[in-house]
């Protein structure tokens, strides 16, 4: 159920749940460690007095990170990641997959961005 916060502002909260399929083998003696960071973005400039507290209009702000899943290239997270949708709001996400190194700095292994409200409204239509 959607609520309103601070100026009437509509939002609905929204938990993901993530997993990947075929990674790329990113390491040379065993498979894939990936973990997916997620970030957001508010591009417009509305929103109230409470939204502009918390949030920077224009930058990606991360909002979670899954477990690292390691030796698949086929990894189901556990750790879900929950975010609120504004309507009325020009928000997008960013999905960042990242394999984790031990010894060195981690490896990017892609990334996807996407405005929330196509997501939802694509995820909307699967369901119906």
């Amino acid at each position: 159920m959607a609520a309103l916060i601070g100026d009437d502002e509509l939002v609905q909260m929204v938990e993901l749940h993530l997993s990947c399929e075929h990674l790329p083998k990113m390491d040379t003696l065993s498979h894939t460690d990936a973990y997916i960071q997620v970030w957001e973005r508010f591009e417009t400039t509305g929103g109230g007095a409470a939204a502009a507290s918390f949030r920077s209009r224009g930058e990606w702000l991360q909002i979670g990170t899954t477990e690292v899943i390691w030796d698949t290239e086929n990894p189901k997270f556990s750790t879900s990641i929950e975010l609120a949708y504004h309507f009325e709001e020009q928000q997008s996400l960013r999905f960042t997959v990242m394999d984790k190194d031990v010894a060195s700095a981690d490896d990017l292994i892609g990334e996807a961005k996407v405005r929330f409200y196509l997501f939802i409204y694509f995820i909307l239509r699967v369901l119906v």
